[in-house]
């Protein structure tokens, strides 16, 4: 059996900054909100999921693209400060009644 020395782990990690949240009822699958996390300043704050987002873009990767489409330019590079990382879970992820297409 693998003996996990997590004092050990955790003494190797520094809390950069901590985020306090209010748990909410999840309504069909959704919280209605989102978690931006600025990794320049640190900055963490929770932003709403709109009713046209959820009506229009359906789960995780439907999410990215709004998020993504909303936040960069035409003039954002890959390697651009203000360039996004956007990961989602989806209201239907993790069901096996969806089965996740691998490409």
């Amino acid at each position: 059996m693998l003996k996990t020395d997590i004092q050990g782990i955790r003494a190797g990690h520094n809390i950069l900054v901590k985020y306090d949240y209010m748990k909410t009822p999840v309504e069909r699958g959704y919280t209605n909100r989102t978690l931006y996390i600025n990794i320049s300043d640190l900055k963490i704050m929770e932003k709403p999921v709109s009713q046209e987002m959820k009506e229009i873009f359906t789960g995780g990767r439907g999410f990215c693209l709004w998020l993504l489409w909303n936040a960069v330019t035409s003039e954002t590079k890959w390697n651009s400060p203000e360039n996004e990382l956007v990961i989602a879970g989806g209201p239907i992820g993790g069901i096996t009644q969806y089965p996740v297409e691998l490409t």
